[in-house]
């Protein structure tokens, strides 16, 4: 049964322009929704000046972390994000192909902070999807 992480693959890959692609990808990843939220438990707020990232800041070295389901950073998880090649460091460098990298990880996540993947779809408890109609899709 399809996931929330197999639907937003679906949804992107779906988009044939690449430049749209790229748009959509920025969007979601600024957003940290779905595949590219940020590595921590669901309710955890890092505060002003946290290295708290996600899958791309992380793999991409610039001092971003992982942290655990108490909230504490986890530098082993993020030295096994960082040495999974298969993640872009560069929100730029993701493509159709990497996606399923991002699905897999975010699956794993959810099963180490004990969610599920509507859980750790947006940021906040109270936030309301982003509206995509303004998105391109072709």
């Amino acid at each position: 049964m399809p996931d929330l992480y197999d639907e937003q693959i679906a949804r992107l890959r779906a988009i044939k322009s690449p430049v749209a692609f790229l748009d959509n990808i920025n969007h979601e990843w600024c957003d940290g929704l779905g595949l590219f939220a940020f590595v921590r438990p669901p309710r955890y707020e890092p505060v002003l000046g946290s290295t708290c990232g996600c899958l791309t800041l992380i793999r991409g070295g610039r001092g971003y972390t992982a942290y655990d389901k108490t909230g504490a950073p986890d530098e082993a998880l993020a030295a096994a994000i960082r040495a999974d090649k298969r993640i872009p460091a560069d929100v730029d460098d993701i493509t159709p192909e990497s996606l399923d990298a991002f699905a897999e990880w975010q699956r794993k996540l959810d099963i180490l902070y004990g969610t599920k993947p509507k859980d750790r779809a947006f940021l906040g408890e109270e936030e309301e999807p982003c509206d995509q109609s303004s998105l391109a899709t072709t």
